[in-house]
């Protein structure tokens, strides 16, 4: 009975590592679709029973997911046993793609030089001479991150890179991205020509995807471009084109004004623009206004300043108040995560001695079962031979009361051979 239990649990894990297996090759094929991976993913019902190849794709998968998604988190332990398993297992592509991922969570923890060395990581952990798509994220990734430290020549190799991609793989989103990222840096190098040309390719396919944000903000980059290249008329035009299409953006609306000298209606527009839900409009909506009213009404201006000022400030504070939480998170995960490797030690303790302990009480039952059995053999081969020697000596009595004269000339012959031996044994003695 119990022998049949653990054939049938045996089957059923086997069983159930066949559809596990099943479930992630199956996953593997929708990585496009994040939806679809979590919902096959789901369906494992034991994830952390998966071992080697299957644990480190699943990790990878559910990672590429998130990332996907928009929910990766600064949660690293998941990512990290893929890419353990990968280092070592399977360099190349996965391996790559773990780095990158690792990358992502640093970037949301905000370690970005963490994030800079394992996105070199990925980039040399790809195989040369291949055209990727991990290859093009982790250059816009680490075009991104150079942007941020302002390191602009290193960013703008890499945006390079990603455009090479993009340009034997065109898709809508990769261009927009690629293009207003050139812009952004040659703005920054004042390259102006250049930029305006990747700006106009930017708003193009933002307009081609129908996004309103992506429009409203190449916009806003070329009415910059259009002020620090002296075009004050060309950028007064972006400015009107920005309050006709979004006709609530009173910040824009009101820079517009400014911009043409209408003081009162500029005014008007930036105390409409204080009340919006970004602090950092807020904040320069109060600075415009101190420009505005520094000179005809210092009263105001003192307000105005001190409005700035607070918003500035609050700026800053909720900044370093999201650094300390992203810390704090990163730190809460790391503790949860060392006690999650305590707790399961101990259960590996609590196993092993569970273990150790059965096996000792089976090698002491078949111990005991084994010298039972031995005694029980004695007991028997003790019996048996009485048994022959009652039989022989039933038999001896029988022949003897039926041939007395020949039994006792065969025991005179007995004696006299024991005699003879017992003297030769006494002269070897001698």
């Amino acid at each position: 009975m119990l022998l049949s239990l653990c054939l049938l649990l045996l089957g059923s894990c086997r069983q159930g590592s066949k559809n596990d297996l099943a479930l992630l090759q199956e996953a593997s094929l929708h990585t496009a679709q994040p939806d679809s991976v979590m919902d096959l993913l789901g369906q494992i019902v034991r994830p952390d029973c998966l071992q080697g190849k299957a644990r480190a794709d699943y990790a990878l998968l559910y990672t590429e997911a998130l990332n996907k998604q928009d929910r990766i988190g600064t949660d690293d332990s998941l990512i990290k046993l893929a890419l353990g398993y990968y280092s070592k297992q399977a360099p190349g592509i996965p391996l790559a793609k773990s780095y990158f991922l690792l990358g992502r969570i640093c970037q949301q923890q905000g370690n970005d030089t963490l994030a800079l060395k394992v996105n070199l990581q990925a980039l040399a952990a790809l195989p040369s001479q291949t055209q990727d798509r991990t290859r093009m994220l982790v250059n816009y990734d680490l075009g991104y991150l150079y942007h941020q430290k302002g390191f602009y020549r290193q960013a703008l190799l890499h945006y390079r890179e990603m455009q090479k991609y993009v340009d034997a793989h065109p898709d809508t989103t990769d261009c927009y991205i690629a293009a207003y990222s050139m812009g952004d840096i040659f703005m920054l190098l004042n390259r102006y020509d250049s930029a305006y040309h990747y700006y106009q390719e930017a708003i193009s396919f933002a307009r081609q995807l129908e996004n309103e944000s992506y429009e409203r903000y190449i916009i806003r980059q070329l009415c910059l471009h259009a002020r620090l290249t002296g075009n004050r008329q060309q950028a007064k035009a972006y400015l009107q084109e920005i309050v006709d299409t979004y006709g609530n953006d009173f910040y824009n609306k009101a820079v517009l004004f400014k911009e043409e000298g209408n003081a009162d209606s500029a005014s008007f527009y930036f105390l409409k623009a204080t009340k919006n839900s970004q602090i950092i409009t807020r904040a320069m909506s109060f600075y415009h206004l101190f420009q505005l009213h520094r000179k005809a009404h210092p009263d105001w201006a003192c307000v105005y300043v001190d409005s700035f000022h607070i918003y500035k400030d609050s700026l800053y504070a909720l900044r370093q108040t999201d650094k300390i939480e992203r810390l704090t998170a990163a730190y809460r995960q790391e503790v949860d995560r060392q006690k999650e490797e305590a707790d399961r030690r101990e259960n590996a303790i609590y196993l092993w001695g569970g273990i150790g302990i059965t096996l000792l009480l089976c090698g002491i039952v078949i111990f005991f079962f084994i010298q039972h059995k031995k005694r029980r053999y004695l007991l028997l081969e003790k019996q048996l031979v009485a048994n022959r020697l009652a039989a022989i000596k039933e038999y001896v009595a029988e022949q003897n009361r039926r041939n007395p004269e020949a039994w006792k000339t065969m025991r005179q012959e007995i004696a006299a051979k024991e005699t003879q031996t017992l003297i030769g044994q006494f002269q070897e003695t001698v």
